[in-house]
């Protein structure tokens, strides 16, 4: 079987060329796999009243908060729950993002991808 052209590594700024995601110097930076002992959705709290809620948050808050505070207009997707806590789904506690800034709030507070693997992202 035919191997893959190398290509640029991942990594931020990394010259080197790769056949993986990632070169052999910045392998650590690669996300763990899903297990199949990973919780389902519903089993970590996202279940169908979590779906009504989020819908309806969506339909009154349509734009990601934190774009819209840096002056950009992004169609949000994500609702996010504040403190983490996927039980408390007061109004206070939720806000709409975009993909990418839920992403990087995720990244940020679990330190990598996981929590406490990966390196830690200083992004908004």
């Amino acid at each position: 079987m035919p191997q893959s052209l190398p290509h640029a590594c991942t990594a931020p700024l990394c010259p080197n060329l790769t056949r993986e995601r990632f070169c052999p110097a910045h392998q650590q930076m690669e996300p763990p796999r899903a297990t199949d002992t990973r919780p389902t959705s519903t089993e970590r709290g996202y279940d169908a009243n979590w779906r009504r809620i989020r819908l309806n948050h969506l339909m009154s808050e349509p734009l990601c908060r934190l774009c819209a505070e840096i002056g950009l207009t992004q169609p949000a997707t994500d609702v996010d729950h504040i403190d983490g806590d996927v039980t408390n789904c007061e109004d206070s506690n939720l806000r709409s993002l975009c993909h990418g800034c839920h992403s990087r709030k995720t990244i940020r507070e679990n330190h990598g991808w996981g929590h406490g693997q990966g390196p830690l992202q200083n992004k908004p």
